[in-house]
């Protein structure tokens, strides 16, 4: 009995049923694969540093940041921003003692000017709506991998849920389609390559609908590479601890990161720091020493200060340095599972951010944040 026609319908309809939310997820990638310039484009007043001078400690800023509104505790931390940017510190709120729940700030974003700590303005990254320039490209940051979809009984990571399935039936269907190009019945006098060498075609003479198909066909089997990448990397990302690692763990030998060995909290219930910013450093450096990495020329100091910001602002912090390089470059935490940092080195880590570049974890991210960028 051959399974053709029924893959065949499996195929298209699994292919009409994706349809649309990889289409979203394709418009929005595309776009913020561009996010950084597109941000800085829109939102020059936020992004680009006013004043001229040498930059101000930012642990100091950190500190300045909570003093000005106890609500909230900075949870992202640049340690360098770049030549003419601002300084982007993520925040989070805290929990308020009168009621035992979060507060509710209007922002999780604040932009200081790096040289005189002014504060350039702020920001709700991610918000849903109003959609403002402000906004407009973290909007399309969340769509991308999540589709806002809201917190439902508790749990914030639906839509992340729903993105990670679209993209498993995807990457099965890959194997589906691809089955489905291969010649039907016994090899014969032609041959198995002569006989699969016309699916690989487009014949243009024919039909509107025969074109149309071998439009379909051809394309598929040119960037069928392409296109089980991007699939087996999106679920991968999105279902991370709930299929990939679990998946992975059992067929190779897999050494536990901060996701697999830390249970998730509510993002209403975070996690009581153990260890201020000041404290962290001074460990990163001294773990930068012992294995001998060297301090790139004209990097700014991070060591501590006296005045520097003493109290934890969240638990689960992580620092790593570049390449040869012993400076930090960010501290990113969140206690309830999330993300774990932005950084250049370490598995599982992502990209260095800064200043200018403006990361998805760094608004009260919680556990949506690891989901791919």
């Amino acid at each position: 009995m051959s399974l053709r026609p029924y893959l065949g319908f499996l195929h298209r309809w699994v292919g009409l049923a994706t349809a649309g939310f990889l289409f979203v997820a394709g418009l929005t990638g595309a776009v913020i694969s561009w996010d950084h310039e597109l941000d800085e484009v829109l939102n020059p007043q936020l992004l680009l540093a006013r004043a001229a001078g040498a930059p101000i400690s930012p642990l100091s800023l950190a500190g300045q940041v909570e003093a000005r509104d106890p609500r909230i505790q900075v949870t992202f931390l640049p340690l360098a921003a770049e030549p003419g940017g601002s300084l982007a510190i993520g925040v989070s709120p805290r929990l308020d003692p009168a009621t035992g729940r979060l507060f509710a700030p209007s922002y999780n974003q604040v932009f200081l000017d790096p040289a005189t700590g002014q504060e350039l303005g702020r920001r709700d990254w991610g918000a849903v709506w109003p959609i403002t320039r402000a906004t407009f490209v973290s909007f399309l940051y969340v769509l991308h991998y999540s589709l806002h979809v809201p917190t439902l009984w508790g749990v914030d990571r639906w839509g992340i849920w729903l993105m990670g399935a679209v993209a498993l039936a995807w990457t099965a269907d890959c194997f589906v389609g691809f089955y489905l190009t291969l010649p039907v019945g016994p090899t014969g006098r032609r041959g198995f390559w002569a006989r699969w060498a016309p699916a690989w075609k487009i014949k243009t003479g024919a039909s509107a609908y025969r074109v149309h198909f071998d439009i379909h066909r051809a394309f598929g089997l040119w960037l069928w590479g392409v296109l089980f990448t991007v699939a087996f990397t999106a679920f991968s990302l999105n279902l991370y601890s709930e299929v990939f690692y679990p998946v992975v763990s059992r067929v190779s030998q897999v050494t536990p990161g901060p996701f697999e060995t830390r249970r998730p909290r509510s993002p209403d219930h975070p996690i009581t720091p153990r260890l201020g910013y000041g404290p962290i450093i001074a460990a990163a450096q001294r773990e930068a020493r012992d294995r001998g990495w060297r301090a790139r020329p004209g990097a700014p100091s991070t060591a501590p200060s006296s005045g520097s910001m003493a109290s934890p602002s969240m638990s689960r912090a992580a620092i790593t340095a570049p390449q040869a390089s012993a400076r930090p470059i960010c501290i990113s935490t969140a206690a309830t599972g999330g993300c774990w940092a932005r950084a250049s080195l370490g598995r599982g880590l992502r990209r260095t951010s800064s200043s200018r570049r403006s990361s998805p974890c760094t608004p009260g991210a919680s556990s949506a944040c690891r989901a791919g960028s």
